[in-house]
């Protein structure tokens, strides 16, 4: 939160040194508060007001108690995620199908919601697999599945809760880079999550427009 005396504020995402690039994040023309999620995981944030700007702190870290849930889930996959389809993509006026996403060491599958789980896809994380959030929803994210013969590459799920979302963008960095979780579990900075998780100059196009 920032003093912004009625002032509009902008925040946005700072990536890692080396980097030089910015991404604006604000969800709205004036917001005196934002709400860090795993998205700005390895990034600073800087609140930008009346032509001014002031860094809020370090670089954003892994929440602890999500790390500690993934040490265990790392070690006993797969991690199971119960998800639906969001509303844009779901027939008008009706909720979105449910579907459960699992994530293993090398691969992730999305199975159909219900008791007959059949397998809708399947995808090793090699192959290009990234999470981008959604603006404007604390709940509804974008799964970018890489080259997919006969279905689309891109999904548009929901989870229950905005931590749950955190927990399943934590646990495709863990699931899918070597050594991501014991450095984070140290303490040390991890790699920025927005770099790791989509193509960065595609996303930030996409933050501007």
């Amino acid at each position: 939160r920032v003093a912004s005396r009625g002032l509009s504020v902008r925040w946005w995402r700072v990536l890692p040194r080396g980097v030089q690039q910015e991404a604006d994040i604000s969800d709205s023309a004036d917001a005196s508060q934002y709400q860090i999620s795993a998205e700005d995981v390895g990034c600073a944030l800087v609140a930008m007001c009346d032509g001014q700007s002031a860094r809020t702190g370090d670089v954003v870290l892994p929440n602890k108690l999500m790390l500690k849930t993934l040490e265990y889930k790392c070690a006993k996959p797969p991690h199971e995620f119960k998800l639906h389809e969001s509303e844009a993509a779901a027939a008008k006026g009706s909720a979105g199908k449910e579907c459960v996403l699992q994530l293993y060491t090398d691969q992730l599958k999305l199975l159909d919601g219900g008791k007959v789980q059949k397998t809708r896809l399947k995808q090793l994380y090699a192959a290009g697999v990234h999470v981008r959030f959604s603006r404007g929803s604390d709940v509804e994210f974008v799964l970018s599945l890489g080259r997919m013969k006969k279905r689309p590459n891109q999904l548009c799920l929901c989870t229950e809760t905005s931590q749950q979302r955190d927990m399943l963008l934590l646990s495709l960095c863990a699931f899918s880079e070597a050594d991501w979780l014991d450095a984070a579990l140290k303490g040390d900075p991890p790699p920025c999550l927005s770099l790791q998780n989509a193509n960065w100059k595609r996303m930030n196009e996409g933050l501007r427009s």
